[in-house]
């Protein structure tokens, strides 16, 4: 379950999830990019649509830019 979160972290992330959209291309469709727990640093939870499957990405750093940067790294390695 995502946390609430304030406005600019709000705009973070849909410009992070923006970002990764034009990262992808045609190769799929990012439909979340979500904040999932700060009970140690901040991991977010990226899930994109690729044809008629649904793949989910996680990362967790010490704050919001690192949990990115680490989940971009994943994202990557697909």
């Amino acid at each position: 379950m995502s946390v609430p979160i304030d406005e600019a972290t709000s705009r973070f992330l849909e410009t992070a999830a923006a970002d990764l959209q034009r990262r992808l291309g045609n190769a799929g469709t990012v439909e979340v990019l979500a904040i999932e727990d700060r009970s140690v640093g901040v991991s977010l939870v990226l899930r994109v649509r690729v044809g008629s499957r649904t793949i989910d990405f996680a990362a967790t750093g010490e704050n919001l830019v690192a949990a990115l940067a680490a989940l971009t790294v994943k994202e990557a390695e697909v």
